[in-house]
C-alpha cells in the first residue's frame, strides 16, 4: 500500500468518524424530542461507520500490503479508539431504543478484526475493553478467538527459498564435481543455475517481480520466478564449453 492510498483511506474513515460523532453529539442533546426515525437514521449511520472502519482494516492487514511502521502505528491508535467508541455509543443507542420498544442486537462478527488486531499488539488494552464490551453485551468474539491478525510480516516465500537453495547447492556439485562434456549436460545446467537462483530470488521478493521481454513479432510479460528465470538463461555471460 502507498502512502498516498494509505493517506486517503484513513482521511475517509477520519472523515466518517467526524459525521457520526455530529450527529451523536446531536442526538446526546436531544433524546427528549427525537423521533424514532432520527434514532433509526443515527443508528444506521453507526453501523454503516463501523463495518466501513473494519473493510479498512482488513484492506490494510491482507497479504499483499506493505505498511510502514508509521502506518502500523496509526491503525493500531485507530482500533483502539473506535473499539473505546463503540463502548460509548451502543448502550446510548440502546438505551435509547428501549423507548421505541425495539431491541438492539448486534451480529456475533461485530468488530471482530479489530478486536484481533488489537489483541495481536496491545495485550495491554486488551483487559480494559473487553469488559467494557461485556458490561454493555458488546460481542467478544473476536477478543475471545485464537486467531491472530499482523499489519506487517516478512513476506518471504520458505518452499520457494528452500527448493531454491537444494537446486543451488545440486547446479554447484553438477559444475564444479562433473566435467560437462555434452550439449545436453550443458544445456540442463543452465537450466538447472537459472531455477535455483530465480526460485530464491522470488521466495524473497515473491509477486514483485516483473519484466518484458521483447521478441520478433510478440511481447512477453513476465512475474515473479518466470522472470528471473528468463533473464538468467537468455543473458548468459558464460562461454560455451568445448565439447569433443
Amino acid at each position: 500500500m502507498t502512502s498516498n492510498q494509505f493517506t486517503i483511506l484513513s482521511n475517509d474513515i477520519e472523515s466518517e468518524k467526524n459525521k457520526l460523532d455530529s450527529i451523536f453529539n446531536k442526538l446526546l442533546s436531544s433524546m427528549d424530542t427525537l423521533s424514532q426515525e432520527q434514532f433509526n437514521k443515527i443508528y444506521s449511520q453507526g453501523i454503516n461507520f463501523f463495518s466501513k472502519f473494519e473493510t479498512f482494516i482488513t484492506s490494510c492487514s491482507s497479504e499483499e500490503e506493505n505498511l510502514s511502521d508509521t502506518q502500523v502505528n496509526d491503525i493500531l491508535i485507530s482500533v483502539e479508539n473506535i473499539l473505546e467508541y463503540a463502548i460509548k455509543f451502543f448502550p446510548t443507542m440502546k438505551e435509547v431504543a428501549k423507548k421505541f420498544n425495539i431491541n438492539l442486537e448486534l451480529q456475533d462478527n461485530f468488530l471482530h478484526t479489530s478486536q484481533v488486531v488489537l489483541k495481536t499488539y496491545k495485550k495491554d488494552k486488551v483487559t480494559i475493553i473487553k469488559n467494557g464490551f461485556i458490561k454493555n453485551k458488546i460481542p467478544i468474539k473476536g477478543f475471545e478467538s485464537k486467531d491472530k491478525y499482523k499489519l506487517k510480516s516478512l513476506k518471504i516465500d520458505w518452499v520457494s527459498l528452500s527448493i531454491g537453495i537444494i537446486l543451488l547447492l545440486v547446479s554447484g556439485l553438477l559444475v564444479f564435481k562433473i566435467d560437462i562434456s555434452t550439449g545436453m549436460q550443458y544445456y540442463f545446467s543452465r537450466i538447472l543455475i537459472s531455477l535455483s537462483i530465480s526460485l530464491i530470488f522470488t521466495g524473497i521478493a515473491k509477486n514483485k517481480i516483473q519484466a518484458k521481454f521483447n521478441l520478433p513479432k510478440i511481447t512477453i510479460t513476465a512475474v515473479g520466478t518466470i522472470t528471473v528465470f528468463l533473464i538468467l538463461y537468455l543473458v548468459n555471460p558464460a562461454e560455451i564449453p568445448t565439447i569433443k
